[in-house]
């Protein structure tokens, strides 16, 4: 279990922070972020698995302090269908980087979304949706990893 990477693709960062902590607690690490940035570092670094959230709005409020995050966007798609295009991207191979350094296509997914069809798969092993108990997420990780 331990050394284990995982991303949650989510804008909503502060909703998301308890989910954050509880998955740490079992001793993962985690990036909590829709940030433009993410799409460079899944090329680079190795992700063993992805929660993805299908609605990330291009901006975010910082936290702390003054500013916007500018999230993941791609032209052409919907804020409400980012994620969706996200994991479309994934399991394209567009993240596996350079000698396959990056993040595998086959990195097991899990959605956790409000706008999600429970009876679609979106190629992700798991679906949830917003809001979600946490002890279930946290048993399909660990079950996954």
């Amino acid at each position: 279990m331990m050394g284990h990477r995982i991303l949650l693709f989510d804008d909503d960062y502060l909703s998301m922070e308890p989910l954050k902590e509880a998955i740490e607690d079992y001793g993962y690490t985690v990036v909590l972020t829709a940030a433009q940035e993410i799409l460079d570092q899944l090329t680079v670094e190795r992700f063993d698995l992805i929660s993805v959230d299908f609605m990330i709005h291009p901006e975010t409020p910082a936290l702390e302090g003054e500013g916007v995050i500018a999230n993941v966007h791609y032209p052409g798609v919907s804020w409400q269908e980012t994620g969706l295009e996200f994991l479309r991207r994934l399991r394209r191979g567009d993240y596996e980087g350079i000698d396959g350094q990056g993040t595998a296509r086959t990195t097991p997914a899990i959605i956790l979304s409000a706008t999600a069809d429970p009876d679609e798969t979106y190629d992700a092993q798991v679906i949830f949706e917003k809001p979600f108990a946490l002890d279930e997420v946290i048993t399909a990780l660990e079950t996954l990893l």
